[in-house]
């Protein structure tokens, strides 16, 4: 099972990192909610067929229309994937990233859900996990794996994207969450981010360099970041900045 601690803020977070995750390879995945489990998008759709045949058809179509939109042309079929996910298409990769205060943005960037946390997923990697091997088709894939993409998009560059590749169970014919994987369960650390300070860290990490703009490199990420910039969030108080001035100086 995993283990779980409690933040509070961005300073707490920060040195829980420096003190507990010292691993050499460790992947990060911010969520807004504490009760989400670590599966794939696809595993949330409601398909017309089984699973396997709409997601051999979605990535088809896919393929077959996204040319004209291309600056680059996908290698195989772990690039295409990779590509649908990263513009909203429901696939069997989970999303992570090399670069913790992404990952904790992404847990904070929304106004809080009264009540319900946020959390930050720690990840530790071994060598044996990773895809080694790209000429057998991610749809193939029986295990679940950890996957490096090339840099094929601006975007995945910017949040310095991973992903875990979902192995499809034969005997429950559905995906398996990570934590509820016995190979990978051990090694999650689950960091609960209090809702109660989403804004103030929200505010720190734009101070990092951490927001919409950055995180999506492109006029949408620009227009949103724009708009925060000049509003405010429906869980932001008018003195956001000076609370979270306030909370720095608490420590």
């Amino acid at each position: 099972m995993a283990k779980t601690v409690n933040i509070n803020s961005l300073i707490e977070y920060v040195n829980y990192l420096e003190k507990e995750c010292k691993a050499e390879d460790i992947l990060f995945r911010g969520q807004p909610r504490d009760d989400q489990s670590l599966i794939p998008r696809i595993a949330r759709i409601k398909p017309k067929e089984t699973i396997l045949r709409s997601e051999r058809k979605m990535l088809q179509e896919f393929k077959r229309q996204a040319i004209p939109h291309l600056e680059i042309t996908p290698e195989n079929d772990w690039e295409w994937l990779a590509l649908a996910q990263h513009h909203g298409m429901s696939t069997r990769l989970l999303d992570w990233t090399k670069n913790p205060l992404a990952a904790l943005w992404f847990a904070v960037r929304e106004p809080r859900v009264k009540r319900i946390d946020g959390v930050v997923w720690a990840f530790e990697v071994r060598e044996t996990d990773r895809i080694g091997d790209t000429s057998r088709s991610p749809l193939q894939q029986n295990v679940t794996r950890v996957y490096q993409p090339n840099n094929i998009t601006a975007r995945i560059a910017a949040q310095q994207g991973w992903f875990t590749v979902h192995g499809y169970s034969k005997k429950t014919k559905w995906f398996v969450p990570l934590e509820k994987n016995a190979r990978y369960q051990t090694r999650l650390t689950k960091m609960r981010i209090n809702q109660k300070f989403f804004p103030e860290i929200r505010f720190h990490l734009d101070r990092c360099g951490f927001n919409d703009a950055s995180m999506f490199p492109d006029l949408g990420g620009l227009c949103r970041h724009a708009q925060w910039l000049h509003s405010f969030l429906k869980d932001e108080p008018e003195n956001l900045a000076k609370k979270a001035k306030k909370v720095l100086r608490n420590y």
